[in-house]
């Protein structure tokens, strides 16, 4: 293929991003199944005297406080990736999302070691549900967000990302959300509940 189609295809490609457009619909998606989910945690927090009940132990913020560090930290990690694929450094892309896999399974295993020893429960009324409900459907989140990295770090070890850097951007608009949705329910779960008696 001659310098001069593959200018055509690259510009073609970037013109029109199906995959970046479908990651942008399914982020605003996901966003709206959370804000569901969070709107009924401030009805119930609004209705009850005592939040959280005092039938549920409070739990630890440090795990959960090393693991939003992670995440933030993976969060830049994977924006240096997004602007090396923007900038032509293709090199550079496959060790920095290869410290956003390591960081967001840090990240994954950090969160599932903060559920060990909880004495929250599910059948602990609305508390105890949504806590569990919010905090595995995010670890779900994170678990799609290391296959989908493991898939970008296959695409650019090829180096397939050179014509196409949908996957990139994609997986850049996905990780975002994912630490946007991580860190609010740290703060709501963890933070604020943390003075609670």
């Amino acid at each position: 293929m001659s310098d001069h189609a593959l200018a055509v295809d690259r510009r073609a490609v970037q013109q029109a991003s199906n995959a970046v457009l479908g990651m942008v619909l399914f982020v605003i998606s996901e966003g709206m199944f959370f804000m569901g989910f969070i709107a009924v945690y401030f009805t119930a927090y609004s209705a009850a005297k005592v939040w959280p009940p005092k039938s549920v132990s409070i739990p630890s913020v440090g795990l959960p406080t090393a693991g939003v560090v992670v995440l933030i930290l993976s969060v830049a990690t994977m924006t240096m990736a997004a602007r090396a694929g923007r900038r032509g450094a293709y090199r550079l892309v496959v060790p920095w999302t290869g410290a956003t896999l390591a960081l967001a399974i840090a990240f994954a295993a950090l969160l599932g070691f903060s559920f060990r020893g909880l004495d929250i429960h599910a059948d602990n009324g609305v508390y105890g549900g949504l806590f569990w409900v919010l905090n595995v459907v995010a670890l779900a989140h994170v678990i799609g967000g290391i296959v989908f990295f493991m898939l970008v770090l296959s695409q650019a070890s090829a180096g397939e990302l050179q014509l196409r850097q949908d996957p990139l951007r994609a997986a850049t608009i996905y990780w975002n959300f994912v630490a946007v949705i991580g860190t609010f329910l740290y703060a709501l779960l963890y933070l604020a509940n943390a003075g609670s008696s």
